[in-house]
């Protein structure tokens, strides 16, 4: 076999192969089931950025299955409300912890460990990261990019996400029932994008930040780590972009990645941002063909 032939049967190997597991992985999202009770029945569970959108979803989806909830947010009115509503209609307990996380990069271990120290009586069992800055610079280059607005992005999508994962895991490891943290990414971390950069790459750094951590955890770990990659989900931070018909609410959202939990790594979750992720890949690969040539 010449260096030709060989050069292009190691290409073709090699995607035939990322196709072979991008599909098999497709294939377990959408198939997937999970006990949640194995987690262990009266455990809690901390949800971040929890009042609004993808965030109450878990909330209203964990409280649902018995989990007693954690809930940090920066609004005490939209907490007290929120806590009153699950206890009453789920019989749980529910623990508000009154965070801003936009000021969490000032003084991050103060910030972080405080929240620590509120639940470090608490069986904890779950850890959503699903605190966030959603992007308001779709139209405009990193040039144009104000350094608030950069500054925010960087805060809020990367300390949380870094800073829970660590305080987290090791208590997780020390107990007897199975444990799960998923992390927020964006279906728009795997896109090439002229527009939306900050945005973008950080949520390109949570995704990456997660399956760096999901190799490094022992096999025989009982932490289950999964990279959330929704796609368009029913929230008054996307209304204003007028999503598609593979919107989804965030009660789907949550449903669909808490029965990927412990079956994959990685996923968008419903087959609806399956299909949004496949068809994005596409269209930022000949976008960006097109732009080169």
């Amino acid at each position: 076999m010449c260096m030709l032939e060989t050069f292009f049967f190691i290409i073709g190997l090699n995607s035939t192969l990322y196709l072979f597991f991008s599909a098999l992985n497709i294939v377990k999202s959408i198939l997937s089931s999970n006990n949640l009770s194995a987690y262990g029945k009266g455990s809690w569970a901390l949800i971040t950025g929890c009042t609004d959108g993808i965030g109450e979803g878990f909330t209203e989806t964990l409280a649902k299955q018995g989990f007693n909830i954690i809930q940090v947010s920066r609004n005490p009115e939209k907490l007290k409300n929120q806590a009153q509503d699950l206890k009453a209609k789920y019989g749980i307990k529910v623990k508000s912890i009154c965070k801003d996380f936009s000021q969490c990069s000032k003084d991050p271990v103060t910030f972080f460990n405080d929240i620590f120290f509120q639940t470090k009586d608490l069986d904890v069992s779950l850890l959503i990261n699903n605190i966030g800055a959603t992007s308001n610079t779709i139209k405009k280059s990193f040039a144009e990019v104000g350094i608030d607005n950069l500054t925010n992005l960087i805060t809020l999508n990367l300390f949380p996400i870094v800073f829970l994962t660590r305080i987290y895991l090791p208590e997780m490891n020390k107990r007897t029932h199975k444990s799960g943290i998923i992390n927020l990414s964006s279906v728009l971390a795997d896109l090439r994008l002229k527009f939306n950069i900050p945005y973008g790459a950080s949520k390109n750094f949570d995704k990456y930040f997660t399956i760096s951590i999901q190799a490094e955890n022992d096999r025989k770990s009982k932490v289950d780590i999964l990279c959330l990659q929704p796609g368009y989900v029913d929230t008054v931070a996307v209304r204003k972009y007028k999503p598609t018909i593979l919107v989804i609410n965030r009660f789907e959202c949550a449903e669909s990645a808490m029965k990927c939990l412990g079956n994959v790594q990685v996923t968008n979750g419903h087959p609806k941002h399956l299909l949004m992720s496949i068809i994005g890949k596409i269209a930022s690969l000949g976008i960006n063909y097109l732009r080169k040539n």
